[in-house]
């Protein structure tokens, strides 16, 4: 892990890759209700050796302390 790169890694870089996010201080008032959310990431280089789509899967942690 790298705490101090500048951009995450989301495919293939000497192995796969394994990344976490953690967003501190979202304050969800109690009983809210979601309707809509969503992450957006952006491409800083592109592979040209490969035309395949990119599959990620994304998992979330509903919890107040998250490990």
């Amino acid at each position: 892990m790298y705490l101090t790169s500048g951009d995450l890694e989301l495919m293939v870089d000497g192995g796969v890759q394994r990344i976490g996010l953690r967003f501190n201080n979202v304050n969800v008032p109690k009983n809210a209700v979601i309707t809509n959310a969503w992450l957006e990431f952006e491409i800083d280089e592109q592979n040209s050796a490969s035309a395949d789509p990119v599959t990620l899967l994304i998992s979330g942690e509903d919890t107040n302390n998250a490990v």
